[in-house]
């Protein structure tokens, strides 16, 4: 209004295309914000780019639809500009309140403009003179052209706006960015460099200069252009987004690298899991994010706008019939309206923590009894909140899969006897679990006997290493270069203490006189850990146990001319990875002086509850289903010619396949199948092949702790 006051500048000499045209600021959404240096040569050449690669009218009056802190804004300012068209100007609330924007486009007879996807979800023309609509910024779900052209487009202050265009004829899940409009190139590139079907979105052409006063930044976005000789660029922006090439070659945005979230080892894309929450009825927006809890697990959130608040167990139905087990999200928020910011992105900062989703409004019965409070405060521990009563099955609570594992552990800390994962799965609510405590007895430990049972493992051990004398394979070494600071005979003190706190370590295997293998405990046997003085380390540093007969460790001080050294090494009969991270957790706390405990459930008593567990109903009815399962199964699944050991002439077999990780990668989230099971298959199929048979039967390696205090 004041304009009039002001004096114009002298007019200096017109600007050279290397010249800075403007600085704009990136929203921040994935860290601070990053002033972006735009020259006029790619300034202009966005404005080419936008104004003769789409058809436009001679009467076009563009509606200025975007913030002019945002490059799409300017980008629409001098396309209008360049067009000779006329530009109406609205009004940032406009912008976000469709009604409004609505009756001001109506007024102004606009016919073509800006629209975010937010805003356009909700928007309907207040008369037939809006004819087309460019939306862009993020991802757009489940709309359709309506009575006006829908052009989807994609870009970023980096590249000066949108570069890639697709024209929006259905709704899609995930509506295709589509392809260059101009002379700019676009390619997919994987981990290693290479292009493929999918990768991150790296695009040449007219770019933006870098960031301003951010070198690195900018040497790590633009980087040179490994196909320079291809499209004549010389510089390359590195998006951060990953997408897909569809058999048309339109491109598919999928999300941010750094937003790809991993559950349990699984890749998630959470785009996916709001595609599918949009599709419920009665839900008009969704986002989906990660967060981690105190024990450092990730777990989904997912937030919904809908009239009302839905049930979580409907919600979780609905998912689980398209999506896998560890894409469904662990708690479900209501929300009136998802957060944005100033661009009209979901502001995913702005998301409240879960805390339950609707049930934190919602009367709950609390617990009655001292029994009831202890399992509540479990359950609350494991979940991370409290937002839910006596009756509420915590599986739909929020709690993750390890949060189960967790349970079982706290409640077996609280109560004192066992609580298994299927023993959770069967008693999914404080009630049910008071009743199922109700029936158990704290299980003191066995009284001393003579002898002791092998577990079914230690038994697959120990024939393969009697049938194998010479085989160190299960050897749990471990080697560790002492400080000089180490005082040796504290040291040694401290590993005599862990091996104390351990009974079993001093465990040994004989045969009675059945000829059956079993186990003798010698609590009375002093740990035996030597220091030894030689010039050097023994070679070889790792030998054979003698399993039967002998004992089944080893601990060793070796002082040497090239310094001291701690060797201890474990037989698999008695330890694995994780009991050997506890032993040397233990040695730790013995070093400092602190008191250890001696370990209460060892594995006498685990080959005694296992033993037990053999004769129960429960065990008798897993046996049949497997023996039922594998009844015409052929178990010999070794070739004649396979023998022990290496061959006196071995040599390499290298061979190659078409199939690069990106496209396994585009497999597996396509099918929704883990890394772990496509290996598998792959695995069991080239078995298959080898052996000559139509099936494959193998096993693998896992931990087999379904009792929380083994673990």
């Amino acid at each position: 209004a004041d304009i009039d006051k002001f004096e114009p500048l002298e007019a200096g000499e017109g600007p050279v295309p290397e010249d800075l045209a403007v600085l704009i600021y990136t929203s921040g959404s994935t860290g601070a914000p990053k002033g972006v240096m735009i020259d006029h040569q790619a300034l202009c050449s966005s404005t080419r780019r936008m104004a003769e690669g789409l058809s436009w009218r001679d009467d076009e009056i563009i509606g200025l639809g975007a913030p002019f802190f945002f490059v799409a804004g300017l980008q629409s300012l001098l396309t209008a500009l360049w067009l000779g068209a006329t530009g109406v100007l609205i009004p940032l609330a406009a912008m976000r309140d469709p009604r409004l924007l609505a009756g001001i486009l109506a007024e102004n007879r606009v016919t073509a403009t800006f629209i975010s996807p937010k805003v356009l979800r909700y928007f309907t023309p207040a008369d037939g003179t809006l004819r087309r609509v460019m939306v862009g910024s993020e991802r757009l779900s489940g709309i359709a052209a309506g009575q006006y052209e829908l052009i989807n487009s994609y870009g970023l202050s980096e590249s000066v706006g949108g570069i890639l265009c697709f024209p929006v004829e259905k709704a899609w899940d995930n509506t295709p960015v589509g392809t260059p409009v101009g002379d700019e190139k676009v390619y997919l590139l994987d981990e290693a460099g290479k292009e493929a079907e999918e990768g991150e979105i790296c695009l040449t052409g007219h770019l933006a200069l870098g960031y301003i006063n951010r070198p690195e930044e900018t040497a790590a976005v633009f980087v040179p252009n490994p196909f320079r000789e291809k499209d004549g660029f010389p510089r390359m922006l590195r998006t951060g987004d990953l997408g897909r090439r569809l058999p048309d070659g339109s491109i598919v945005y999928l999300n941010r690298k750094d937003w790809m979230v991993k559950i349990n080892g699984q890749r998630v894309e959470p785009g996916e899991i709001e595609a599918e929450l949009r599709r419920v009825e009665g839900i008009s927006d969704a986002a989906v994010k990660d967060y981690t809890d105190a024990e450092g697990t990730t777990f989904l959130a997912a937030y919904y706008v809908s009239a009302a608040p839905m049930a979580v167990p409907a919600l979780r139905e609905a998912l689980g019939r398209k999506l896998p087990e560890y894409m469904i999200p662990a708690s479900f928020t209501h929300m009136t309206r998802l957060p944005l910011n100033p661009n009209g992105k979901l502001d995913r900062s702005a998301l409240p923590k879960p805390d339950g989703g609707q049930e934190a409004a919602v009367s709950l019965p609390q617990p009655e009894n001292d029994t009831q409070r202890k399992i509540f405060d479990c359950v609350a521990e494991a979940i991370g909140h409290r937002n839910f009563g006596i009756a509420t099955d915590f599986l739909e609570a929020g709690i993750s899969s390890i949060g189960v594992i967790r349970l079982s552990m706290l409640l077996d800390k609280a109560f004192g006897v066992p609580v298994s994962i299927q023993d959770l799965q069967q008693n999914t609510t404080i009630k049910a679990l008071e009743s199922f405590l109700a029936k158990q007895t704290r299980q003191d430990a066995y009284p001393l006997q003579a002898d002791y049972p092998l577990t079914q493992t230690q038994m697959g051990v120990l024939i393969e290493s009697s049938l194998h004398p010479d085989t160190t394979v299960y050897n749990i070494p471990l080697l560790f270069k002492l400080s000089e600071k180490i005082d040796i005979p504290r040291l040694k003190a401290a590993v005599e203490q862990a091996i104390a706190a351990h009974p079993y370590l001093n465990a040994v295997i004989f045969a009675d006189e059945q000829g059956t293998f079993r186990v003798r405990r010698n609590d009375g046997l002093a740990p035996q850990v030597d220091v030894i003085d030689t010039p050097h380390l023994p070679d070889p540093l790792v030998t054979p146990f003698n399993v039967v007969g002998g004992p089944l460790y080893r601990a060793r001080i070796y002082r040497t001319e090239d310094g001291a050294w701690l060797f201890l090494d474990f037989h698999h009969t008695v330890s694995d990875g994780t009991s050997t991270a506890v032993f040397i957790q233990d040695v730790n706390e013995a070093y400092a002086g602190r008191p250890l405990t001696t370990e209460s459930y060892t594995g006498f008593e685990l080959a005694l509850d296992e033993e037990k567990l053999r004769g129960t109903k429960r065990y008798a009815e897993a046996k049949a289903w497997f023996d039922s399962l594998l009844a015409d199964a052929d178990k010999d699944m070794l070739p004649a010619s396979d023998v022990w050991g290496q061959p006196e002439e071995a040599g390499t077999l290298l061979l190659t396949s078409e199939a690069d990780l990106s496209g396994i990668r585009s497999f597996l989230e396509t099918n929704h199948l883990s890394a772990n099971a496509f290996f598998n298959a792959v695995f069991a199929f080239v078995l298959s092949r080898f052996t000559g048979k139509k099936d494959a039967l193998y096993t693998t390696v896992y931990n087999g702790r379904s009792d929380s205090r083994a673990a």
